[in-house]
């Protein structure tokens, strides 16, 4: 849809009342977006299916389908108010899409699911996994809305907070707070301040260049990050119509699935 037919259907929702006029606008608000992600990151050739969730708070998000060629995209009710709304995490999800179409499937949500009969190890490894993942779509993503969102978080993520991040959530802040760093670092000039784990951590994504994806990128990334922290490795494998993740360790039986 063109920006000149989104400026007609404006009109038309002027002359709409009540629950049809919000329906309306928060359709229009979706159609807005596509058009500029297309705009920003390069168009989606698969199918779109929007589905609304009732949780004004929730996120959007988009799950991609490389089976069916398909992308659900989740709105929040509410989309269409600014305050809800955050510009780069709306362009990281619709870049996550783009990937998974144009480059490889293991970028199609950066989520794992587990298959494993001992879980102790999936944890630890999934947060490395998504965000050596998450390393290339920023790249993909690399605009004034990343940028601004990178100077509010570095700013946030003092190393007393930190602190206070890794002691409620160790598995989880590590890899999350060095992408932080090393995204800031990479895209806007901040210099890496900050000593330990997470700033030897946000010095590993510098030896990979985010605009480069690739599944043996994010893989040869994500086992960088590993070998600096617990030590295990993981490889993806084709497995029919999905891709696997799996754990080289002495738990080698321990695997996940990537749809």
């Amino acid at each position: 849809m063109s920006r000149e037919n989104v400026l007609k259907k404006v009109k038309a929702l002027k002359r709409m009342k009540g629950r049809q006029r919000q329906a309306a606008a928060e359709a229009l608000v979706e159609m807005e977006y596509f058009i500029s992600a297309n705009e920003t990151l390069g168009a989606l050739q698969w199918d779109i299916e929007v589905i609304r969730r009732d949780d004004e708070d929730s996120p959007s998000a988009i799950h991609s389908d490389p089976l069916l060629r398909k992308h659900i995209f989740y709105f929040p009710t509410g989309f269409n108010r600014s305050l809800q709304r955050n510009p780069y995490s709306e362009l990281h999800e619709f870049a996550h899409a783009w990937l998974c179409e144009n480059i490889h499937p293991i970028f199609s949500s950066g989520k794992l699911h587990n298959d494993a009969v001992t879980e102790a190890l999936f944890p630890q490894v999934r947060f490395y996994v998504n965000t050596s993942l998450d390393w290339f779509v920023a790249g993909k993503v690399n605009n004034s809305q990343l940028f601004s969102d990178l100077d509010r978080l570095h700013r946030l993520h003092t190393p007393e907070i930190i602190s206070r991040l890794m002691w409620v959530d160790p598995f989880g802040s590590l890899p999350c707070c060095a992408s932080i760093y090393a995204q800031a670092h990479r895209f806007i000039g901040t210099p890496i301040s900050i000593d330990g784990k997470v700033g030897q951590l946000a010095k590993v994504f510098q030896d990979y260049d985010p605009f480069r994806p690739s599944l043996e990128a994010a893989e040869n990334l994500a086992n960088a990050l590993l070998k600096t922290t617990i030590g295990h490795q993981v490889k993806f494998m084709k497995d029919g119509d999905y891709w696997r993740l799996k754990i080289l360790s002495a738990e080698a039986n321990q695997e996940s699935k990537v749809a």
